[in-house]
């Protein structure tokens, strides 16, 4: 994920939507899930440490097991 990140950077968008699990808004069964199936969990660290976040956000949608997050962000 970090690199996957790391070229999305590279390209320097003007502004990033992304939709994905984020730890901090999670279940436990989520979680849980996550750590067994060994699936990235530090996309939010990663960003928060190279960009600016915009907007952050829970969906309600997804499953269970697979709840989305709305995040926004840009360079700088």
């Amino acid at each position: 994920m970090e690199k996957v990140i790391q070229n999305i950077i590279e390209a320097k968008p003007k502004r990033v939507i992304h939709f994905e699990f984020v730890d901090r808004f999670a279940t436990k069964l989520a979680r849980n899930y996550f750590d067994t199936m060994d699936y990235q969990k530090n996309l939010l660290p990663i960003l928060e440490s190279n960009i600016k976040i915009i907007k952050i956000e829970p969906l309600n949608i997804g499953t269970p097991l697979n709840p989305l997050t709305y995040i926004e962000w840009k360079q700088g």
